[in-house]
């Protein structure tokens, strides 16, 4: 588990480096030449000032209809992605930085998640399902190839559970198997709190920078000059502050999200292992 954590927290880490890299390439190789200041002597510099004032004089209207304006160029989607999120780091200060790298740590957490909830789906549960049927049938043999072959961990104590039907008593099957399959579950359910403490305290410390925003904010009223000053410097300090509440219920949102849709998934597990438990440990007691 903590070998799939790492990799995907790499892969994470990865993109966001390549993106980074991508946009700085952009914004350097976009960058516009500095035009070059000449110093011309005074002969010159009386020449070109009765120039302009013979161009002043004449029509504006062929001067206006003669000039050509282009259009200023786009910025591309990296470099407009960068220069974002630098400006949000910088204005929210060291609690941007930190909802930032929850949020990392977070995704690639919930990401190794739906990975290993994706081996459980329906039809893989549903093959197990078919052995159960199978073995209580007769068709032992074939039952047995199936869940040996299945890549869900379950099946193998289900496998058991078949085999010791007619060696152990019902109440030793049933709790052997409720062990079992606590430890199966054990797995899926790991590491699915920390997803509800981020969603939990990301609007929380997004609050917190607001309001150290703000101290900031009135702080600099003290310095500033005049009516004028104090209300400019108020309502800048007061957008910058609210950025990292934005920040914070941004990221609090979709991981409320992925935990509730984690959360029903670990549900539908735990009772699809009940109902393939049951039929095995009930088939035990009619024999």
């Amino acid at each position: 588990m903590m070998k799939k954590l790492t990799c995907s927290l790499g892969f994470l880490i990865g993109v966001c480096i390549s993106i980074t890299v991508s946009a700085q390439q952009a914004e350097g190789g976009s960058g516009v030449p500095e035009p070059s200041v000449q110093i011309n002597d005074a002969s010159t510099i009386n020449e070109e000032v009765s120039s302009v004032q013979e161009t002043q004089n004449g029509d504006i209207g062929s001067v206006q209809e003669s000039a050509i304006i282009e259009p200023a160029p786009e910025e591309g989607f990296f470099k407009s992605f960068f220069l974002g999120i630098k400006t949000l780091l910088v204005l929210g200060g060291p609690v941007v930085w930190i909802l930032l790298i929850v949020s990392i740590f977070g995704l690639t957490l919930a990401f190794t998640k739906f990975l290993q909830f994706s081996r459980t789906n329906p039809l893989a549960i549903g093959v197990i399902d078919d052995a159960i049927t199978m073995w209580l049938e007769g068709n032992t043999a074939k039952a047995s190839g199936n869940l040996e072959r299945s890549a869900v961990g379950i099946a193998k104590d289900i496998q058991f559970g078949l085999e010791m039907r007619g060696t152990l008593d019902n109440e030793s099957l049933q709790d052997e198997m409720i062990r079992r399959s606590s430890a199966f579950l054990r797995d899926f359910s790991n590491n699915l709190k920390p997803l509800e403490l981020i969603y939990y305290l990301a609007p929380v410390m997004g609050l917190l920078g607001t309001v150290l925003g703000m101290i900031d904010a009135f702080r600099g009223l003290a310095v500033s000059a005049g009516a004028a000053g104090e209300s400019s410097a108020l309502a800048g300090g007061i957008w910058e502050a609210l950025l990292t509440t934005a920040v914070g219920l941004s990221i609090a949102i979709p991981f409320a999200v992925m935990h509730a849709i984690l959360e029903t998934k670990l549900d539908n597990l735990t009772d699809q292992v009940g109902d393939m438990i049951t039929r095995v440990c009930a088939k035990n007691e009619v024999s």
